[in-house]
């Protein structure tokens, strides 16, 4: 996706902000769908966005926010072993402990899709939890957002 120009004849008008709600966690990903949108066509269409780049940048943000095979292999720890109720609780701890460091690795996912494929489109994807933004290369204020409820 990187390596395809944006297409020079559209508008790329802007339009009001569309949100995609994460499943659960980042580790679940997002559901592989466009954000829902009002406008006529959908934005995506008038900034050159293709269903396989959006489902491309859904996929990467979901690896990023993963555990690797290698990371799950080190949250077992053999110390503990030989316990082995004790192990998976430990394990699981760490791995909770692992995710949580994820973020950064999504954001910077999200930052280099921005840079790459959406900034040349005039649009940007910004990753939010909450009214909190999380990513993002340039710091133009959010304004008054009305971000969707979440689901705990």
């Amino acid at each position: 996706a990187f390596s395809r120009a944006p297409l020079a004849e559209l508008p790329y008008a802007p339009f009001q902000p569309i949100f995609l709600v994460a499943r659960a966690n980042l580790d679940k990903g997002f559901p592989l769908l466009a954000p829902p949108s009002q406008a006529q066509p959908h934005p995506f269409v008038l900034h050159d966005v293709s269903e396989g780049d959006w489902l491309s940048f859904l996929e990467d943000t979901r690896a990023a926010a993963n555990l690797t095979e290698k990371d799950l292999a080190r949250s077992n720890l053999p110390i503990v072993s030989i316990l082995p109720v004790v192990n998976l609780i430990v394990s699981y701890g760490v791995q909770k402990l692992m995710k949580s460091r994820k973020r950064s690795k999504v954001t910077a996912t999200v930052d280099d899709w921005n840079h790459h494929f959406f900034e040349p489109r005039k649009m940007q994807v910004v990753l939010m939890k909450g009214q909190i933004k999380l990513s993002g290369l340039n710091e133009h204020p959010m304004g008054n957002l009305h971000t969707p409820l979440t689901a705990n």
